[in-house]
């Protein structure tokens, strides 16, 4: 019945959040309510010693950084050894980034999904 009148007086349906789900060689399955979560602790599990090499560049500053840039200061994230990723975007742009930069750093078995429908893992928050 609310469906119906939503419709009539041109309310839009909100879309289901999209997921990531990464899944590694050796059968780590990451999936996590917070997109932000999957893709930081997906870059952390293929190492900061793979990901200094990545060419790619997010509001023109490189998305791996030993910097917190001036004004992006909620969207950069810590992945390890003082290094930094420039987080931002929606969950699209995010699952671009990750499959661009395990394309670039020819990592093979890696597979990156994007969906709704994805049983997702329970985590705190940000570990250091």
């Amino acid at each position: 019945m609310y469906y119906e009148l939503d419709e009539r007086i041109g309310k839009r349906k909100q879309s289901q959040k999209k997921l990531l789900r990464v899944t590694f060689p050796d059968g780590v399955v990451l999936c996590y309510k917070n997109v932000t979560m999957t893709f930081v602790e997906a870059l952390r599990k293929i190492g900061v010693d793979k990901l200094q090499n990545v060419q790619l560049e997010v509001y023109k500053h490189p998305i791996i950084t030993r910097e917190i840039y001036k004004g992006y200061e909620a969207d950069i994230k810590p992945l390890d050894n003082g290094w930094y990723v420039h987080a931002c975007g929606d969950s699209t742009e995010k699952y671009l980034r990750l499959t661009t930069i395990i394309k670039q750093l020819e990592l093979e078995g890696i597979k990156v999904e994007i969906g709704t429908d994805f049983e997702t893992s329970s985590v705190k928050g940000f570990t250091k």
